[in-house]
């Protein structure tokens, strides 16, 4: 089911901003005024053409916003099929991130979907690459 836009007010106290600027987290996630969620209840039992129907819902409905260069997300409550992932889970911060990541873990042992040094061409993320649904 989807549910829409939800608009959430929220913004970080003074104080913690530049503590969250020495963090990996997100720019936009602490500069933000307001937050915007998308919620849609994805289940096995549902077929995988509704399931891409509301993947589609969600990916229209965040065009807007995209559009106004209202652009930013915390990895694990962003889209899975973001296409500019890079930016909107990381923005500015990627390419410091990544040096660490590649300091510490030069042969990528660690790794997560979309996550820092993501790399779709690996063999454990094929199944991404079959069953992403078209943009």
């Amino acid at each position: 089911m989807y549910h829409g836009p939800r608009p959430l007010h929220y913004v970080m106290p003074a104080g913690s901003i530049p503590k969250a600027k020495q963090t990996g987290a997100n720019p936009p996630l602490y500069e933000a005024a307001w937050h915007v969620m998308f919620g849609v209840a994805l289940k096995t039992e549902i077929p995988p053409n509704i399931n891409t129907d509301l993947i589609a819902a969600i990916r229209d409905a965040v065009i807007p916003l995209n559009d106004m260069d209202i652009i930013g997300s915390y990895q694990a409550e962003g889209g899975a099929y973001e296409q500019n992932w890079k930016e909107s889970f990381f923005s500015s911060k990627y390419d410091a991130l990544l040096a660490i990541k590649q300091k510490y873990d030069p042969g990528s042992f660690f790794n997560s979907y979309k996550g820092v040094d993501w790399d779709e061409g690996r063999a454990a993320y094929q199944c991404y690459a079959k069953n992403t649904p078209p943009s």
